[in-house]
């Protein structure tokens, strides 16, 4: 038996469905229009805001952004950016040459996630001691390079969902009676703070307390920079350690000491810089498990023995300088030339006296596989007791904008072609066997070129050569005419009349 399809059934399920889900759409659209219509009305700025910032701008000497109009839509003035709501929820004043006091008025901008006023010009002013504690939604805080003075406020220390604080650069450089100094109950509460810059800022008074807190902290600090901030006596191993550490930047400290630890394979650091300080020890062979390291500094330190050859499984490995560390010697290990991603490799002022790329590889000649850095973009090998001849392979080097062989003992032509044409003298200063092609010029320790002896031996044999072909040829020719002018004269006689 064979069914047919009612037709009068599809019109009445589409009927009930209709019914049954209709008002729900229409509910539906009705919110989406009001919200839409909600949405505009909002998109004037919260009046209370726009009053706020005006407030804010009046405590400024200063003030570039010509936007900020009263009346206007405060969510469309530059360095200000709003939400869905408008509300101002991040502010932009950096590098604007502010002057002048923070009107206490900023902190009515309680939806506020990222506050930036770095490079301005507060010097000696402080930052505000209260109002912090109404911002309990900011997440980035930069104030760096302001002049500020005085103690960094205890209200900034419990923004819990604060990620990011920049402090760096806080002087007053025309009175030292004038200090920024920040205390490490700083950190106590800050669960969130991922990011801690603290460049060129003292913090010698507080640093033994400090060194503590990071040991001990629970923060999830990814970035930590103290560039240049006073540290002194020795720097505690557990730091470098901090499960989440990305990037650690303690360089420009000359009183630091300390050794590097073995790093653990679960290491997350991208960027390590240690550079003038008073680091010593071995480059542990553990430092082959920063398998995400890109940027290593360890230049103008203490650092002594060889270059571990497992620095070659930092594969993603973009610049290296281990310059400046006068106990750093001995064999330069092959596996650093197949890290491809290597860009700036610096290994000047160091006592390497070979390069070993082969056991039986000749003591001190640069390797050829360095042409194999494709990358390689600055190249410093300066100062050091490398020899023998500049390999060709260094031509396909097509990224080299520095190179810097300068006074070791290197001999020979210098490679013509690829960007050695780019590369002036001062590249290859102070090697006394190195000449440019076709070798009439060498490089001497006083920066002056003079001649070549064995430029000046070939251009002898080729002298030579001329003036006794330029001579042969002389005698010859003399030989001929002598001989043409004899014949010419025994033919005059015999056309001469005989006597009759």
């Amino acid at each position: 038996m064979i069914f047919q399809e009612n037709p009068n059934d599809n019109k009445d399920t589409s009927n009930q469905l209709q019914a049954l889900y209709g008002p729900l759409l229409d509910f539906y659209s009705l919110g989406k229009v009001l919200i839409s219509t909600l949405k505009s009305a909002l998109g004037q700025c919260v009046e209370a805001e726009s009053t706020s910032l005006l407030q804010l701008k009046q405590g400024f000497s200063y003030f570039l952004f010509n936007t900020w109009i009263p009346g206007t839509n405060c969510c469309n003035w530059e360095g200000v950016t709003c939400d869905e709501w408008s509300r101002v929820i991040s502010l932009d004043l950096s590098n604007q040459g502010l002057d002048g006091t923070i009107n206490p008025s900023l902190f009515n901008l309680t939806s506020l996630r990222t506050l930036n006023f770095a490079t301005n010009s507060f010097f000696g002013n402080s930052i505000p001691d209260y109002g912090w504690d109404r911002l309990g939604n900011l997440s980035s805080l930069d104030l760096s390079f302001c002049g500020f003075v005085g103690k960094v406020p205890v209200g900034i220390a419990h923004l819990k969902k604060l990620a990011v604080i920049n402090l760096s650069s806080n002087y007053v450089p025309l009175n030292n009676s004038l200090s920024f100094t920040i205390k490490p109950t700083l950190l106590q509460n800050m669960r969130s703070l991922k990011e801690l810059y603290l460049d060129n800022v003292d913090l010698s008074t507080y640093w033994s307390e400090w060194s503590g807190a990071f040991v001990n902290s629970t923060m999830i600090l990814e970035v930590l920079s103290m560039r240049g901030s006073s540290l002194f006596g020795v720097f505690p191993k557990p730091i470098f350690q901090l499960r989440n550490l990305k990037q650690l930047d303690i360089s420009e400290n000359p009183m630091l000491y300390g050794s590097l630890p073995d790093f653990s394979v679960d290491s997350n650091l991208i960027s390590l810089a240690l550079s003038h300080t008073n680091f010593s020890g071995n480059l542990p062979n553990t430092i082959g498990n920063l398998k995400f390291l890109k940027d290593l500094d360890l230049s103008s330190c203490q650092f002594s023995g060889i270059i571990p050859s497992s620095i070659g499984n930092l594969s993603q490995l973009e610049t290296l300088n281990l310059s400046n560390n006068s106990k750093l010697q001995g064999p330069i290990p092959r596996s650093l030339f197949q890290l491809s991603k290597l860009s700036n490799l610096y290994l000047a002022s160091n006592h390497f006296s070979e390069v070993m790329v082969e056991l039986e590889q000749i003591k001190g000649e640069i390797p050829p596989q360095l042409g194999n850095l494709l990358q390689l973009e600055t190249f410093d090998l300066s100062v050091n007791k490398l020899s023998g001849m500049i390999p060709q392979e260094l031509v396909s080097l097509h990224f080299l904008g520095y190179l810097n062989l300068s006074y070791n003992k290197l001999i020979g032509k210098i490679p013509v072609g690829g960007q050695f044409s780019t590369f002036r003298n001062t590249s290859f200063e102070g090697n006394e066997g190195l000449c440019w092609f076709p070798c009439n010029t060498i490089f001497t320790t006083e920066n002056k070129t003079i001649a070549s002896t064995s430029s000046n031996r070939s251009y002898m044999i080729v002298l030579g050569i001329l003036f006794g072909v330029g001579f042969g040829g002389s005698m010859a020719l003399v030989a001929v005419l002598d001989v043409m002018c004899c014949d010419r004269s025994k033919w005059r006689r015999s056309r001469r009349p005989t006597d009759g």
